[in-house]
């Protein structure tokens, strides 16, 4: 859980949740799911760091991304914006000292 190993991931994971190509959703998709598994089983710093400010601002992504637009596959869409949005509530749980248990997706 080296800290600058974190702010690496961190860095290509802003890269990928502001993607805004709806093409390019696998990136998004993969962004979002990597975030899931680092606010669920990563370093407990994470969380700390976030409400901290160190890195960006992952709670106003998912609120971008919960408007995700692909017109070319509603079901894409609908995936990516289901997720971001259960993240974006998981998330903000944690940031308020909960354990997020109950909004995962």
């Amino acid at each position: 859980h080296d800290p600058d190993d974190r702010r690496d991931i961190l860095r290509h994971l802003q890269e990928c949740l502001a993607e805004s190509s709806g093409r390019r959703w696998r990136r998004v998709h993969g962004g979002l799911v990597l975030l899931e598994e680092l606010i669920k089983n990563g370093a407990p710093a994470l969380i700390t760091e976030i409400s901290e400010g160190m890195h960006f601002d992952p709670v106003q992504r998912l609120t971008f991304i919960e408007r995700f637009e692909y017109k070319e596959d509603r079901r894409v869409q609908g995936i990516v914006r289901q997720k971001a949005t259960a993240l974006r509530a998981d998330l903000i749980d944690r940031l308020q000292g909960g354990s997020g248990e109950g909004a995962s997706a």
